[in-house]
């Protein structure tokens, strides 16, 4: 029964996007606002925001944008970044993914990069342009 319960719960829960696309480095989907773009990720997820010589770590899965204690993730639904911002997540050190805001083409996005290498396995790189909607 609880089986089922989670499953359910899962298979319930609201999309990221109304035209859900396969994104690399665990991106939901991009969005341009104001002077860059707001990335959202499936959360839940870490993500480092580098600005100049500035670095900012955000929590994703919600909460508020208020800037946080030195050392203290911001709880936020999506990270805000703007033109050369460059963007870092991962799942471990085997498996991770660097992110640039770039325009492309007349049109902003994320360039990103992903790199997936464990010991004893085949490694794997890609690198990827995700546009803004």
């Amino acid at each position: 029964m609880a089986l089922s319960v989670a499953i359910a719960a899962v298979f319930s829960a609201p999309a990221i996007s109304e035209a859900q696309t396969s994104y690399p480095c665990w991106i939901g989907y991009v969005k341009s606002s104001g002077d860059g773009v707001d990335v959202y990720f499936r959360p839940p997820r870490t993500v480092a925001l580098l600005d100049g010589n500035q670095s900012r770590t955000y929590e994703i899965g919600g909460g508020d944008a208020r800037p946080s204690l030195p050392d203290t993730p911001n709880k936020v639904f999506f990270v805000h970044a703007r033109l050369g911002n460059k963007l870092f997540t991962h799942n471990g050190p085997e498996d991770s993914c660097t992110m640039e805001v770039v325009s492309r083409d007349g049109r902003l996005g994320i360039d990103a990069h992903t790199a997936f290498h464990v010991l004893g396995l085949p490694s794997s790189d890609a690198s990827v342009f995700v546009p803004a909607e």
